[in-house]
């Protein structure tokens, strides 16, 4: 949860443009990695 909340505030302080495609980009491979693993 820390982690995201500072890959977040960094996004925001360098990229504020292309923050919400990252944030999404990164949520579908955590979300892909945590369900290959899970099989």
């Amino acid at each position: 949860m820390f982690c995201k909340f500072f890959s977040y505030v960094l996004s925001c302080l360098f990229l504020p443009d292309l923050l919400p495609s990252i944030l999404i980009l990164m949520w579908r491979r955590l979300v892909l990695g945590i369900s290959t693993l899970m099989k």
